[in-house]
């Protein structure tokens, strides 16, 4: 499963996974195999979400170049012209373990010189979302989800003034901002999101699934608060001493062996290729 709760919650339906006799979800601390206590989402770095290419990705060429850019420096980061990005389509769930509610909430709440929201679906005219809506009620009812009508009313009448548009390069404008606003579509699972900002040297802010401090160290991201006003109050108060140890944390993590030897995608996929051998006793059934 490379979806959480949130996006699929029919197939986290007891019912549904006693069909199997082996659920693997990467990314999501609540499932594991072999011992592990998690399986690291199979990370590559995609341009557009909206429209991914796959290709033979190279996560070690990939951090060697974003140090040779100097990504990690406080100079090229307080230089930077964006102060927060969010970059997520403006999506509702049929569940209320959703955190679309949240992004909002902070897209809402924030100006438009703090923060600027990426991604479709946020400048909808009110046909579109209702479209979107009934086709996300609809599509619960048939897989057996009794939905959650407020969370898929899902603010309606909101308009947002943070909002920036579709992209073209997720990596390119994660480079020009300082901050990177990471909700996760639930706080079950941690997903390419946070790879992603760290990757290109801006700092998440950072709300999702809580994992061992062996695979995701501490002091990686900051915390995200419930209420937006104070994320203003935070990011006011950070001092360069504070923002560097971030910088130099985020640096020392990326290019170390714990992150290229387990987030890889080609890694997490021949585990997870080795684990359904082994399971099905090597045979091609």
């Amino acid at each position: 499963m490379l979806e959480p709760c949130a996006v699929y919650p029919a197939q986290y339906k007891i019912s549904n996974q006693t069909k199997y006799s082996l659920v693997l979800a990467p990314g999501n601390p609540k499932y594991s195999f072999e011992g592990k206590t998690f399986v690291p989402w199979p990370y590559e770095a995609i341009s557009n979400p909206l429209n991914p290419t796959y290709d033979d990705f190279n996560l070690k060429k990939f951090v060697i170049q974003a140090v040779s850019k100097g990504l990690f420096e406080y100079e090229n980061w307080i230089s930077r012209d964006r102060q927060i990005v969010l970059i997520n389509s403006n999506k509702v769930s049929a569940v209320s373990s959703e955190n679309y509610s949240l992004r909002r909430r902070f897209a809402r709440a924030l100006r438009k010189e703090t923060l600027q929201v990426f991604g479709d679906m946020w400048e909808q005219s009110v046909k579109e979302k209702l479209t979107y809506r009934l086709s996300v009620l609809f599509f619960a009812m048939k897989t057996g989800i009794f939905p959650n009508l407020v969370h898929v009313y899902g603010n309606l009448h909101w308009q947002f003034r943070t909002a920036s548009g579709p992209i073209e390069d997720k990596q390119e404008i994660l480079q020009e901002a300082r901050f990177s606003l990471i909700i996760e579509n639930d706080d079950n699972y941690v997903s390419e999101k946070l790879l992603d900002a760290m990757i290109n040297g801006s700092i998440p802010i950072y709300r999702g699934g809580v994992i061992s401090a062996e695979i995701l160290p501490s002091g990686l991201f900051i915390d995200l608060p419930e209420n937006p006003l104070d994320l203003t109050q935070i990011l006011d108060g950070l001092s360069q001493a504070e923002t560097e140890k971030y910088l130099s944390n985020i640096h020392s993590f990326i290019t170390s062996s714990l992150f290229l030897n387990h987030w890889d995608k080609h890694i997490v996929y021949e585990q997870i290729a080795s684990v359904l051998s082994r399971h099905f006793g090597g045979t091609n059934d």
